[in-house]
């Protein structure tokens, strides 16, 4: 028995025994790992904001009083200049997925009901593709488009560079190149 390649696209290609196996590129892997990891960023930034809490409880004292003269360099000279930094730092990367959070929330809230679909049984319930186009009794091929419009979607909204060649139709072309008061008058 062959190996078979099936594309996204619903073509079905046979492997060769030397032949590379299908690998998705990585803007697709970079928006499917934002949307696996959305569900788990509330506990991940709670977690940090309770390490950051402790560190707060390990030296509070000093550091409260340090924290109005933050030395603006790259060397530290003590150790109270060090726990300062390490809380700065921690409070910085809290924002940073605070922030990831509230873009990819709003990007999910951008879904119609079929991409929702889609999103909660492959990202949230972390089913198989074939689980998912058979509870929702697809065809494979139109469960590929559907999930790839959802990752396509999750690349734009998040600014993940998707190369033009795998761009769909819509995104291509200028967005004001038809509109009469555009053009000079001559």
């Amino acid at each position: 028995m062959k190996a078979k390649r099936y594309y996204q696209n619903g073509q079905v290609q046979e492997i060769k025994n030397n032949e590379q196996p299908y690998k998705k590129p990585a803007w697709y892997k970079q928006a499917e790992r934002l949307l696996k990891s959305y569900k788990y960023l509330p506990a991940e930034i709670e977690n940090m904001k309770l390490d950051l809490r402790m560190e707060q409880l390990s030296g509070q004292r000093i550091t409260q009083q340090f924290k109005s003269i933050v030395v603006q360099h790259t060397s530290v000279s003590s150790p109270l200049e060090s726990i300062t930094l390490k809380e700065m730092r921690l409070e910085e990367q809290i924002e940073r997925k605070e922030i990831q959070y509230r873009k990819i929330q709003n990007t999910i809230s951008t879904f119609n009901s079929d991409e929702k679909a889609v999103y909660t049984l492959r990202y949230e319930l972390e089913k198989r593709e074939k689980e998912v186009y058979t509870k929702l009794q697809m065809s494979r091929s139109s469960y590929f488009e559907l999930q790839k419009r959802v990752v396509l979607k999750t690349a734009k909204l998040l600014g993940i560079p998707v190369p033009e060649a795998e761009q769909p139709e819509e995104w291509k072309g200028k967005l004001f190149e038809a509109i009469p008061w555009t053009v000079p008058w001559n």
